[in-house]
């Protein structure tokens, strides 16, 4: 009988199977989380050499105010496409956006502060990582 329960659970021809949400679970994975990081990653690579160009401030500010521009373009699309686009495209600034913080943290720390400033660094984003669900429970609630 378990044999019978294991073969269903996994049986892709019914629709209430482990492997339709395995699937379901990759299908919304990779364009959700794994597209947007490798996006991050190759802007933040190719931001480098404006980086080092205009200066880690300026790509820092040209990174922040393309975040609120296109965040606000994407809570005004209509079209899931659009959604995508736009929330992809998001990558494209936040990858810049934390190797030049790091970058301008190394530039303008002490050499004898920077294990301390990069430290705090780490900490408040953890910091704020753990706090946010309760921000935004109690800032953002409608209740």
């Amino acid at each position: 009988a378990s044999a019978d329960r294991t073969v269903k659970i996994w049986d892709t021809r019914t629709g209430n199977n482990l492997s339709g949400a395995f699937l379901n679970s990759l299908a919304v994975t990779i364009p959700g989380t794994i597209i947007p990081i490798l996006i991050a990653a190759f802007a933040a690579f190719g931001f480098a050499w404006l980086d080092d160009k205009i200066g880690s401030k300026k790509v820092i500010l040209i990174s922040l105010i393309s975040l609120i521009l296109v965040t606000v373009a994407l809570l005004s699309v209509q079209s899931i496409r659009m959604f995508w686009f736009f929330g992809l495209l998001l990558g494209i600034f936040v990858g810049p956006l934390q190797s030049s913080s790091r970058s301008l943290m190394a530039k303008i720390t002490p050499k004898t502060k920077q294990n301390q400033m990069f430290g705090l660094f780490a900490f408040s984003g953890k910091a704020f990582g753990r706090s946010r669900p309760w921000i935004e429970h109690n800032v953002f609630s409608k209740e």
